[in-house]
């Protein structure tokens, strides 16, 4: 019996013809005994994917996904909202794809339709930011505007070039808007006042590998939490970053720990993002884990 798949796609994803991709998941689901049905998100015409979930999913055996994080992040919203827990079959469409780095690293459009077709399900957790769902990271402070402040056009011309231009020219305001918060886990109130924050479920925030997080999983029922303190030196800020990316970290300027909930008490209304999307702002933050609540399909046994 053919496998009978909900495609939905972003039209305005990614820097390639959208056409010829869109063309070639259909081909390859096909060839792989997929019965498609293919649903275009426009919200401007009434098709946006809450619409398009909740009236059809009941119909079909997978949805699958084309679109970057942000895609990804809001299908994921209104499935756990509206207790849709059908496997996702997702291709990564976007400019960065932090996720899809952790479920299959060098996909290409016909290994992905094929994991999708013959795959296995592997459920993963979801992380929940005062209500709002998120697949691998919730951050505030430096760089974390950047995925969401830099212009489609630029994303499509530029692909990842677009995000590290536009973090380099905004580096020091990035710089100058300090957070100072309390946070709360595991029993354990700490306060401080920090440039940058990150609650994540991968061992990849903004297209980097963070190497001290390498045994991470995303069914581990653990957050990994990054928490750099504000510098105003430059210099000194630099090498606390370089010793993050490689593994190096420097206890005296750096929090990193796992937990499975956090909270934070901001002495101001602080900007998040949340997979790459806007946050909002928010001054009281509960962030907690829902362990294994979703199914994705994927390569690894």
């Amino acid at each position: 019996m053919k496998k009978k798949v909900m495609f939905l796609f972003n039209p305005e994803a990614g820097n390639n013809a959208i056409e010829k991709i869109v063309f070639d998941i259909i081909k390859n689901l096909t060839i792989f005994d997929c019965e498609v049905t293919v649903f275009p998100i426009m919200p401007d015409k009434g098709l946006g994917s809450e619409e398009i979930l909740i009236t059809h999913a009941s119909e079909f055996k997978t949805i699958v996904v084309y679109g970057g994080d942000g895609t990804l992040n809001r299908v994921v919203n209104i499935m756990m909202h509206q207790d849709i827990h059908l496997p996702i079959g997702y291709i990564p469409g976007g400019t960065t794809n932090d996720f899809s780095k952790a479920i299959d690293e060098n996909g290409t459009i016909e290994s992905y339709c094929r994991t999708i077709a013959f795959g296995n399900p592997f459920s993963y957790d979801v992380g929940c930011f005062n209500g709002t769902y998120f697949n691998y990271v919730a951050a505030f402070g430096a760089f974390t505007a950047t995925s969401y402040e830099t212009s489609r056009e630029s994303k499509k011309i530029l692909g990842y070039g677009a995000y590290v231009l536009n973090a380099l020219g905004n580096l020091p305001a990035s710089l100058s808007n300090h957070t100072k918060m309390k946070f709360i886990h595991d029993g354990v109130e700490e306060e401080g006042t920090f440039v940058f924050g990150a609650i994540s479920n991968s061992p990849s925030v903004g297209g980097f590998k963070l190497p001290f997080y390498e045994d991470s999983t995303l069914d581990d029922g653990k957050f990994e939490v990054l928490l750099v303190a504000a510098l105003d030196n430059l210099e000194v800020l630099h090498n606390v970053l370089s010793g993050v990316a490689t593994g190096n970290i420097n206890p005296k300027y750096v929090h990193a720990f796992k937990t499975d909930k956090i909270e934070f008490i901001c002495e101001e209304d602080t900007a998040w993002t949340l997979d790459g999307e806007d946050g909002g702002k928010h001054r009281l933050v509960t962030v907690e884990i829902h362990p294994k609540s979703m199914t994705i399909m994927t390569s690894k046994s």
